[in-house]
C-alpha cells in the first residue's frame, strides 16, 4: 500500500465519503491516521474535517495537487530571524 500525501483526493472505503488528505497522524505504536477535508458542503459551509486509519483509504488522483503542496511545505514562511544573542 503506497502512502497517502497530503493533497491528495481520497475516498474512505466503508463509508463512500470524499474529501481532500489534510494531515497525517502516527501515533507511537504504529497507526497512522489520516485527516480529510470533506468536499461536502453543510448549510452553506464545509463539512467538518473527519479522521480515518490510513488502510481503509484509496486514493482518487490528483497528483498536481500534491506537487503544489509539497512545493508549499519547502517554501520558508517567514522572514529571517533575529539575532537573539546577547551582547555581553
Amino acid at each position: 500500500m503506497a502512502e497517502i500525501k497530503l493533497g491528495q483526493k481520497i475516498r474512505d472505503s466503508i463509508t463512500g465519503l470524499e474529501g481532500m488528505a489534510v494531515a497525517r497522524t502516527v501515533y507511537m505504536y504504529g497507526c497512522t491516521r489520516i485527516t480529510m477535508q470533506p468536499f461536502d458542503v453543510k448549510d452553506g459551509k464545509p463539512a467538518e474535517w473527519v479522521s480515518f486509519d490510513e488502510p481503509q483509504l484509496t486514493v482518487l488522483g490528483d497528483t498536481e495537487k500534491v506537487a503544489v503542496a509539497e512545493e508549499a511545505s519547502r517554501t520558508p514562511k517567514h522572514g529571517p530571524q533575529p539575532d537573539v544573542s546577547r551582547g555581553r
